[in-house]
């Protein structure tokens, strides 16, 4: 069955990956001097300052794990200004979420039937995460003013016995996260949501200069979520057309 629907229609299975896409990297407009030191740490943590600069475009793909059995495929592409493409297989159904701009949709398919799909054109607020996301994605903790980001530093927190510096990012009244980097490093320990989850880096996978994470471990409440990258490319090009909502055709007599 072929449908256009306007409401949010995220299957269970996939919450815990888009509630990872609040992952992994920040940015900010201005911040007291804590903060700045704190961010300047990250960001050399990661890389090269020139490096990380030049990027324009991240893209990931792996293997995602639930607390529940289920394991899929997921691939993930960011490219600036505002661009992002997750497309997810698990048990034989793919989801795929996008962002163009100020425009984005979700694709239900069912892999054993291809006339069986679902599109969702998603919302303000559905948006301004996925634009959020992006933003976070490419800018490696840092933006100019093209994103206004409200940063403040909460002192400093211990995390299973590492000492960080607490940062608050928010990017508007919803859409918060507070990092956990540790003081000694700039290492990202641990991200916190306003949607209650908690997201965890391990391992590291180098790409362009850049280092990346070899898994992401996603949890809230009971629920988890493991993703572990194979491949991450860095400054791939990519067709903006494959961002675009695709076209919607009814089927005959519908």
């Amino acid at each position: 069955m072929k449908q256009l629907i306007h409401m949010n229609s995220l299957r269970p299975i996939f919450y815990l990956l888009a509630l990872l896409m609040g992952w992994p990297m920040v940015h900010s407009l201005s911040a007291d001097d804590r903060a700045d030191a704190a961010i300047e740490r990250a960001r050399a943590w990661l890389g090269a300052e020139e490096v990380l600069n030049e990027v324009q475009s991240v893209h990931y793909s792996g293997e995602i794990r639930t607390s529940g059995g289920d394991v899929g495929s997921v691939d993930i592409v960011f490219m600036k200004p505002n661009f992002q493409l997750i497309v997810a297989e698990v048990n034989n159904v793919r989801q795929t979420t996008a962002l163009s701009g100020y425009d984005a949709w979700e694709k239900v398919e069912d892999m054993n039937n291809e006339d069986d799909w679902q599109l969702t054109l998603l919302e303000a607020g559905q948006i301004q995460r996925l634009q959020a996301n992006a933003w976070e994605a490419l800018y490696f903790y840092r933006v100019g003013r093209q994103k206004k980001v409200a940063v403040s530093d909460e002192g400093e927190a211990e995390i299973e016995g590492v000492v960080c510096d607490k940062v608050s990012f928010r990017h508007n009244k919803t859409i918060r996260f507070v990092r956990y980097f540790e003081v000694e490093t700039g290492r990202l320990v641990l991200t916190e949501t306003e949607l209650g989850g908690q997201i965890r880096e391990e391992g590291e996978l180098w790409s362009g200069g850049i280092r990346f994470p070899k898994r992401l471990v996603t949890r809230v409440g009971e629920n988890s979520s493991t993703i572990e990258f194979e491949v991450i490319e860095v400054n791939e090009s990519f067709d903006e057309e494959i961002f675009d909502v695709p076209m919607f055709l009814p089927a005959s007599g519908s």
